[in-house]
């Protein structure tokens, strides 16, 4: 089976390089736009060249805000490019089925043959919306049940495992930090106090903060300076590679509603705990909901 791969998030990445182990896949292409925005895209080319995949990956470079004409000369480009290409793979991969990028791209691709990859706790919301009569193959990390003719993939990161072989005696306690007050789901002053009752409560802990790549520069000065326990570490790669990377054991994982809470817990066997908060002005509530209640199936969740 050959696969062409659509990308534009480190984690997606991840994804489609299971993906592409646990289909066996040959002659694949990975298909990866970067978006302008700095701190996405370094990720995504140190990825690149942490899984080895240089030669299979066609890098395209779209913004994502403020498009200029060259931008959409690339985006009409790419999708007659695709056209063309895609009758040459069996299965196509997308890394998020509601970017407006990957709707443009994929929409005269037959649905049987495309497989979504997962894109963060969206893939829940995602699974929601589809019916008996309308939906598509998963390659997923989460535990969704199969619509008729649907096909769920289980993705168990199996590739990324055999690479996790720490011999460290060190372990670590992380509190993965989240873009909450950047996306205006609640106020920065809310965020640090609730990153101060996490702080109590591990009060015996030393915490490793790791920020999303999101997060304000001066709101992480101020938790920093604030909180005693808390010792704030900057990565340029995907949290799910912190373990092998730093050469440590991983004993806890902490975040509000975080994707990295149930991918950490699969990949290093950890400890995850999901601390709820406040949420109910957001937009975004019904879909935070849904996050909550299916990872109380799966790991501690207090309210501080």
């Amino acid at each position: 089976m050959s696969s062409l791969f659509l990308i534009e998030s480190p984690l997606q990445l991840l994804n489609a390089y299971e993906a592409d182990n646990y289909f066996k896949s040959k002659n694949n292409k990975y298909i990866i736009r970067l978006s302008n925005i700095k701190i996405n895209d370094n990720q995504i080319l140190k990825l690149i060249e942490f899984l080895s995949i240089k030669e299979k990956s066609f890098i395209i470079e779209i913004n994502s805000k403020h498009k200029k004409l060259r931008d959409f000369l690339k985006l009409l480009s790419l999708k007659i490019y695709i056209f063309f290409v895609q009758k040459k793979f069996d299965k196509v991969f997308v890394g998020n089925i509601e970017s407006g990028l990957f709707s443009f791209l994929t929409k005269n691709i037959n649905r049987k043959k495309k497989i979504l990859l997962d894109d963060g706790t969206k893939s829940l919301v995602v699974q929601k919306k589809f019916t008996d009569t309308y939906n598509i193959d998963f390659f997923s990390f989460y535990d969704l049940k199969p619509y008729k003719n649907q096909t769920i993939y289980k993705n168990n990161f199996t590739k990324l495992k055999e690479t996790l072989l720490c011999n460290s005696l060190e372990n670590q306690t992380l509190l993965l930090g989240a873009k909450l007050s950047e996306i205006s789901i609640i106020e920065e002053g809310y965020y640090i106090d609730l990153i101060k009752k996490i702080s109590n409560y591990f009060k015996n802990e030393i915490l490793v903060y790791i920020p999303h790549r999101g997060e304000n520069r001066d709101k992480l000065e101020k938790i920093q300076s604030e909180v005693k326990n808390i010792k704030i570490q900057y990565i340029d790669y995907p949290v799910e590679l912190y373990g092998l990377n730093e050469n440590i054991n991983i004993k806890t994982v902490i975040s509000f509603y975080s994707t990295a809470l149930y991918t950490m817990m699969k990949i290093y066997h950890c400890e995850s705990i999901s601390v709820k908060f406040n949420y109910n002005k957001s937009e975004h509530k019904k879909e935070i909901d849904e996050v909550y209640n299916y990872y109380k199936k799966y790991m501690k969740v207090i309210n501080l």
